[in-house]
């Protein structure tokens, strides 16, 4: 499906997207596992693995997480499809436990073109004190340049 991503993306110039992503942190890097919920025919990816680097500082914002996505295959040396950049910050209010916005920063091949943005809510789970699961859930729109 990953070679859909340029011809879909001419056809239709921008659409919905939201995906959902789990991260397990009982290995280091923590690897997770991502579902494109809506708009994966736009996108060109359904689903796949993700690695994390994060927290590091921005002299704009108050963190940035970087998030390395790789369509329908496993994180290995080609690099990622493709990559997210967001910054979640605590919430005040909402069910969440982080909001905040990301975009799409950069992608490889038949990704090159991809462009997005829209907001993120994460969801922590702790056991004996220990963050043990990372639930988030990207929403916004998608679209490729030619």
């Amino acid at each position: 499906a990953a070679g859909l991503a340029s011809s879909v993306g001419a056809a239709e110039p921008e659409g919905p997207v939201t995906i959902k992503t789990v991260v397990d942190f009982s290995v280091l890097p923590p690897v997770g596992q991502f579902v494109v919920t809506e708009g994966a025919a736009l996108l060109g990816c359904s689903e796949g693995t993700f690695v994390d680097s994060w927290p590091y500082r921005s002299q704009w914002s108050s963190s940035i997480v970087r998030k390395d996505f790789f369509c329908e295959r496993e994180p290995d040396e080609d690099g990622p499809d493709f990559v997210v950049k967001s910054n979640p910050n605590p919430t005040i209010s909402g069910d969440e436990d982080l909001y905040g916005h990301w975009v799409f920063w950069k992608g490889t091949g038949d990704f090159a073109g991809l462009r997005g943005r829209g907001e993120v809510s994460v969801w922590w789970t702790f056991e004996n004190g220990q963050v043990v699961r990372l639930e988030s859930v990207y929403t916004g729109v998608v679209h490729y340049d030619p």
